[in-house]
């Protein structure tokens, strides 16, 4: 008997959880990279700092916007961000 796949996927919560962790994981790594301090990255994105602090720690969930504008300012791709995959089961 085949079981739904539904069944082997996490919690839509637990998903959310896991993307925002690491989306905001890669978003701090590319700062860094770029040896940018938290202050250094919103002049240049105009993202506030204390806003950027809690999406590098996966607290609040990324606004397309705001994230267009890390992106730009850390000079990435989306797929940088983006390119993993979610842990089913």
């Amino acid at each position: 008997m085949l079981r739904s796949p539904i069944s082997f996927i996490k919690m839509p919560d637990q998903i959310s959880d896991i993307i925002r962790k690491v989306i905001g994981q890669r978003i701090r790594h590319y700062r860094e990279e770029s040896r940018l301090t938290l202050r250094d990255l919103e002049v240049i994105s105009g993202v506030g700092h204390s806003w950027i602090a809690k999406v590098e720690k996966g607290q609040i969930n990324l606004q397309i916007d705001s994230l267009i504008k890390l992106l730009a300012a850390l000079e990435i791709q989306p797929r940088e961000l983006f390119d993993f995959e979610l842990p089913y089961k």
